[in-house]
C-alpha cells in the first residue's frame, strides 16, 4: 500500500485556488442593480415630491403671514395719513410749534419779498 499512495502523491500538486471572472456574473449583477433602480425610483421620485409640496406648503403660509402683515401696516399707514392730513391737527401744529394765530377779521397782512418772516 505505500507503493500506491506514493504514487498518488506524487501526482498531486497542491497549488493555490484562483477563482476566475465569469463576465455573465457581472451582467446578471448590473441586471440586477437595473431592476433594483427601477423599483426604487419611483418611491424616491415621490419622496422628493413630498418634500417639495411641505416646503411650498410652508412658504405659503409664510407668505400669507407676511401679506396679513403688510395690510394691517397699510391700514395703519392710511388711519395716519388721514389723521394728518385733517385741519384740526395741522391748525394745532402750526399754533403749538410755530406761534400762529389765527387771522382776524377784515385784517389783511401783506409781506414783500424783501421782508422775512419773524421780524
Amino acid at each position: 500500500m505505500t507503493r500506491s499512495s506514493s504514487r498518488i502523491r506524487g501526482r498531486i500538486r497542491n497549488t493555490p485556488l484562483v477563482k476566475e471572472d465569469d463576465p455573465r456574473r457581472w451582467r446578471e449583477v448590473s441586471l440586477f442593480l437595473c431592476f433594483l433602480l427601477l423599483l426604487v425610483s419611483p418611491v424616491l421620485f415621490d419622496i422628493l415630491q413630498q418634500g417639495r409640496y411641505v416646503r411650498a406648503g410652508y412658504e405659503i403660509e409664510r407668505l400669507t403671514e407676511e401679506k396679513k402683515s403688510l395690510d394691517q401696516q397699510h391700514l395703519r399707514l392710511r388711519i395716519e395719513r388721514a389723521h394728518l392730513g385733517s385741519l384740526g391737527p395741522i391748525a394745532e401744529r402750526a399754533e403749538t410749534e410755530l406761534e400762529l394765530v389765527p387771522a382776524r377779521q377784515g385784517v389783511r397782512i401783506i409781506a414783500s419779498a424783501g421782508t422775512r418772516a419773524g421780524r
